[in-house]
């Protein structure tokens, strides 16, 4: 593994060590083994280290050889840190979404030898997307590829394995069928025949935790965090009046967020250009991208985006909480109507009943788990477009509870396109602000009428972030701009 490979999976850990000084590394690099703890720069020493406490190269014996100022045994409550965090690492490995591309993966012929799997054989890691009889193993971009494993239905039953389970295990050529013969781990856990509990069975709450879109410094997501806060579990629909671009208000959500440790990001792109999915791909490496580019067909799009949605779910399950940014909801409503087999009746907009069925059962998916995760959804809504995309919206609107409106009249020469303050709202905003946010927000409310967005984001501007504009009460504090 490379060093930037390990520098991704495992930045909690590289954050963590790099908070010490060069001889609190050194101590830990030796109470984990590392050979010739003293050589080298700290950057490369925490890196080695990392490499074997997370098993990726075998320890030295333990030496103090080189101590030429001090060599402490290393406290063992850093020592015991250092293992929680690569456990941690270890387990959202399977999620790293900027892993194998579709085709790398790798086999055991049976015919060759008869040694112990895991002895020099490659893992293999995918999702699952499980069918009637049996399912396949996709590759974690959810594409479909020629020679995927075939995942059989005893093992499926036998685990309980789900739709979206990433799985990792080996797989030889039976006939020349590739087939996953043995099974290492589910969602980056140990296997067991335990039964786990579902998504479904988990009572849902409000989202308690926000997701702070602004620490980047972009006026307009500093103002969504006081005003119209998203949380985890969030479900949001984000208008598009004509001659706004909602594409590009998701793609900042998405910069702010691409880099936390703690959230996994899936972006869902429907009828982009091929120049626009190879964008994606390359400004956000660590998301889960699910793009049905034109010239894809309808069924290819409906694939996909279902099977997304259910390792969503499944790292929701897990504990984990994942960010899903969905470009747009029309254009899928057209995907499915293209594929889904007609209900026999319409609505007001000439829309299929199963169709707006389906839109509506993926968006209500975005849920916080009470115990577990939690998956957020912001859903790209254009408005002046069919009465079908009316009908969409018309139906997803009563499950949104946070609701964001671009402003056609305010433009930006950079950064996130401005939005409709005061059209935008979260529902129980509250159990995401702190009380002095609470009291700025109610502040910027009611000045909104007079001095309108662009009063709000000049105000913004006077203070470098938002902690320090909450310091600053004369900024906000009788509605001042």
């Amino acid at each position: 593994m490379t060093d930037e490979e390990l520098l991704t999976l495992y930045r909690p850990v590289y954050d963590y060590l790099n908070g010490y000084g060069i001889f609190e590394v050194r101590n830990l690099a030796r109470a984990f083994g590392v050979k010739t703890p003293t050589y080298g720069r700290k950057h490369d020493l925490i890196l080695r280290l990392i490499a074997v406490a997370s098993g990726e190269v075998p320890a030295g014996l333990r030496s103090k050889k080189g101590a030429r100022v001090k060599a402490e045994d290393a406290p063992e409550e850093c020592v015991a840190r250092v293992r929680e965090l690569v456990v941690e690492c270890n387990a959202r490995r399977n999620y790293d979404l900027s892993g194998a591309a579709a085709n790398e993966v790798y086999f055991r012929d049976s015919g060759k030898t008869k040694r112990p799997y895991g002895d020099g054989d490659d893992l293999l890691r995918g999702v699952l997307e499980a069918g009637e009889s049996g399912g396949f193993l996709r590759a974690l971009g959810c594409e479909e590829g020629e020679d995927d494993p075939v995942v059989p239905e005893s093992m499926i039953k036998k685990f309980g394995l789900r739709n979206g389970d990433v799985l990792t295990g080996y797989a030889e050529r039976i006939e020349g069928v590739h087939v996953l013969v043995q099974l290492e781990a589910i969602n980056g856990v140990a296997k067991s025949k335990q039964q786990r509990a579902a998504f479904e069975s988990f009572p849902a709450i409000y989202p308690v935790r926000k997701l702070s879109l602004g620490a980047g410094g972009d006026l307009v997501l500093r103002a969504v965090d006081l005003l119209c806060p998203i949380g985890r579990g969030q479900r949001g629909l984000v208008f598009a009046p004509c001659g706004t671009d909602a594409s590009a208000f998701l793609r900042a959500v998405a910069s702010a967020t691409a880099d936390l440790s703690d959230l996994d990001l899936c972006y869902i792109s429907v009828g982009c250009g091929p120049e626009e999915e190879t964008e994606l791909r390359t400004r956000f490496p660590r998301a889960h991208i699910v793009a049905s580019p034109l010239g894809k067909p309808a069924s290819h799009c409906v694939r996909v985006v279902r099977l997304a949605i259910a390792h969503c779910k499944r790292i929701a399950e897990s504990g984990g909480d994942v960010l899903v940014l969905l470009d747009s909801l029309p254009a899928l409503a057209r995907a499915f109507g293209e594929t889904l087999p007609s209900a026999g009746r319409r609505a007001a907009g000439g829309t299929d009943l199963n169709v707006l069925n389906e839109c509506e059962n993926l968006f209500a998916a975005a849920r916080k788990l009470q115990g577990a995760g939690s998956v957020t959804l912001l859903a790209a809504a254009p408005e002046g477009g069919s009465a079908a995309a009316e009908d969409v919206l018309g139906k997803c609107l009563p499950a949104a509870n946070a609701r964001l409106r671009l402003a056609a009249d305010v433009q930006r020469s950079s950064g996130c396109p401005a939005l409709d303050l005061s059209l935008s709202h979260t529902r129980r905003a509250d159990l995401l602000l702190k009380e002095e946010e609470a009291a700025c927000s109610r502040a910027l409310r009611t000045a909104l009428p007079r001095i309108g967005t662009e009063g709000v984001l000049r105000a913004l501007a006077a203070a470098e972030d938002n902690a320090r504009f909450l310091q600053q009460k004369e900024l906000w504090g009788d509605g001042r701009e």
